[in-house]
């Protein structure tokens, strides 16, 4: 394990027989990549958050209410959000597959 970065090292030799150091996490199965539903519902949790802050100034309304209001809608238009952009993604999804679909049928009949 490197103790600068936290990861496990692991050398492997190349084809021109030099070794290279490829980093390999600890975790494997952690995805580090943010997905869509996940930017999608950050996103939405986040106009939600500023759109609450944002009434509660003009209204001149006290600030723990507004913070604990804005904080709660925050918390669930995140979950609205992970749920509309999972489906976004699977409609996305099947629309690309069906697309790929058609394309092999169209060239396999012409190539007949």
């Amino acid at each position: 394990m490197d103790s600068s970065s936290g990861r496990c090292v692991q050398s492997s030799a190349s084809f021109d027989g030099v070794e290279s150091q490829q980093p390999r996490y600890l975790f494997a199965t952690f995805n580090r990549q943010p997905t869509v539903a996940k930017l999608f519902a950050a996103r939405l949790s986040l106009i939600a958050f500023a759109t609450v802050s944002l009434r509660g100034v003009m209204t001149s309304g006290h600030f723990e209410g507004t913070l604990k209001t804005a904080l709660a809608a925050a918390a669930a238009f995140y979950v609205i959000g992970l749920f509309c952009g999972d489906l976004a993604r699977r409609v996305v999804e099947e629309g690309a597959r069906a697309e790929v679909q058609r394309m092999i049928a169209r060239f396999t009949e012409e190539n007949r």
